[in-house]
């Protein structure tokens, strides 16, 4: 087997253990909070988490992405690449707490003055955190990234369990559960990688110079994503009420399993897209792994559609209106994952200029259709929004590779995705689970091959190991 095919997939296990434990056992708390919180309650916790991920690449420059490249690049200091970015890190939690600040003396929202203090000891947390995963990627430093995420969950899982049952302490809780779970695993890297040793390290300011330039045109990108991912809540908010952008933030919750499906394999792709970069057959790679990861995703996309009800009923509790939501929010998902195999790809080209192109089209095209939508559709409109720019962002960012991913599978890969739409379209208007039976079998066949082989070679590994 190629190298690279085993370095990508031995991150892509260890990475599986970490997402699988951070992610999908987190989700199985969500008919606790569905029950201890209200609609508005967690509506407002989204609306401040939300602001947070466009806070954060907003005020560090966008340094966490130039961060993991230039550690990759053997000529550069390493330990002057992370103090870099440790420097905005701690620049971006100043400007965080001048945020808060302002907004208690000036009175402009009471929610954000009352929650002020666990907002910025839970921006500050997520602010190191979200630096020390691409400093750990551009150590290869995989295993400790999946320790600190089992970590992590262990401990949100048990602050969850006391702060909102036991204790019963709503939201406050809700804050301090997320803010443990994300600052015992930020200290256990701390620590454990040494990362003390480079706050002080002075830098040449020409390198810090170089990486602004290679990150600044990524800002534009991260705003594009946040745009696509997180506009529609304050549209709805603003539009329909935050207790209605809590039934949509709940609904998010299901296609989350496509997300942490792929971000386990685009975590690990990150690391493997550079390396494979100008090796001879490097174009192959791109194209077969393309298609085998969205050959799975979309088989799981389609199975999660048409169990999205039934998995509403079990999980949501007061919130189950919010699963008209969930088909359409799942393509969009699986977009945002094929879009997301192509960025590493255009990272390793340094062609950051591409990625901040693709951002702008899907920032304009998210913004004008998540009004117009809604405004024609209701809530449910901004689905469709989502959808339909995160499409767009693939079909530029896959055109810039200049044919890097498109194989003869191609037209297949296309074809199913429109499948993948009607199924949504019959679940969420009409819960036609016959129709949507058909569709699952014919995007089955679609993959029908590629299935055969995954689920052989799965099998030949478990004999192997029994041996």
């Amino acid at each position: 087997m190629n190298r690279r095919y085993k370095e990508l997939f031995k991150n892509t296990g260890l990475l599986t253990i970490s997402n699988f434990s951070s992610k999908i056992l987190v989700f199985l708390l969500v008919p606790i909070y569905t029950n201890v919180l209200t609609q508005g309650e967690y509506g407002f916790y989204d609306l401040v988490y939300t602001s947070m991920q466009l806070l954060f690449p907003l005020c560090t420059a966008g340094i966490s992405e130039a961060v993991m490249r230039y550690l990759m690049e053997a000529s550069n200091d390493q330990k002057e690449v992370v103090s870099i970015g440790y420097k905005y890190v701690f620049i971006s939690c100043i400007v965080a707490a001048v945020i808060l600040a302002v907004n208690a003396v000036c009175m402009i929202s009471l929610e954000l003055t009352q929650y002020s203090i666990y907002i910025l000891v839970f921006y500050i947390v997520h602010a190191v955190h979200g630096l020390q995963g691409p400093i750990l990627k551009g150590f290869n430093k995989v295993h400790t990234i999946a320790v600190s995420g089992i970590l992590g969950t262990v401990v949100m899982i048990v602050a969850n369990l006391l702060f909102l049952l036991v204790f019963h302490f709503g939201l406050e809780g809700f804050f301090l559960a997320n803010i443990l779970g994300g600052l015992v695993p930020t200290v256990y890297i701390f620590f454990t990688d040494r990362q003390w040793q480079y706050l002080k390290q002075p830098h040449d300011k020409a390198l810090e110079r170089q990486m602004l330039v290679y990150a600044l045109p990524l800002i534009v990108n991260t705003i594009g994503w946040w745009v696509n991912n997180t506009s529609d809540r304050y549209i709805v908010s603003f539009m329909c009420g935050v207790d209605t952008n809590g039934l949509l933030s709940v609904a998010y919750k299901i296609p989350s399993f496509i997300s942490v499906f792929g971000s386990v394999f685009l975590q690990a792709w990150q690391i493997s897209a550079i390396k494979v970069y100008q090796e001879e057959n490097e174009s192959r790679i791109y194209k077969d792994l393309f298609y085998y990861m969205n050959g799975l995703l979309t088989v799981v996309s389609s199975i999660l559609i048409i169990m999205s009800h039934m998995i509403a009923k079990v999980m949501f509790g007061n919130f189950i209106e919010g699963w008209i939501f969930i088909p359409l929010l799942i393509i969009s998902a699986l977009m945002n994952q094929a879009s997301g195999f192509v960025g590493p790809i255009l990272n390793a080209k340094m062609n950051s200029k591409a990625m901040a192109k693709s951002a702008i089209i899907g920032i304009v095209s998210n913004i004008f259709l998540n009004i117009g939508l809604t405004l024609l559709m209701g809530p449910i409109g901004v689905t469709f929004a989502t959808a339909i720019s995160s499409f767009l962002i693939f079909i530029f960012r896959e055109h810039a590779t200049e044919g890097e991913i498109r194989s003869e599978h191609y037209k297949y890969v296309l074809f199913s995705w429109a499948l993948l739409f009607c199924e949504g379209i019959v679940m969420s208007y009409l819960e036609n689970y016959y129709i949507a039976a058909i569709i699952l079998a014919l995007i089955v066949v679609i993959y029908g091959k590629l299935l055969i082989q995954v689920t052989s070679k799965a099998m030949l590994m478990i004999k192997r190991k029994k041996v």
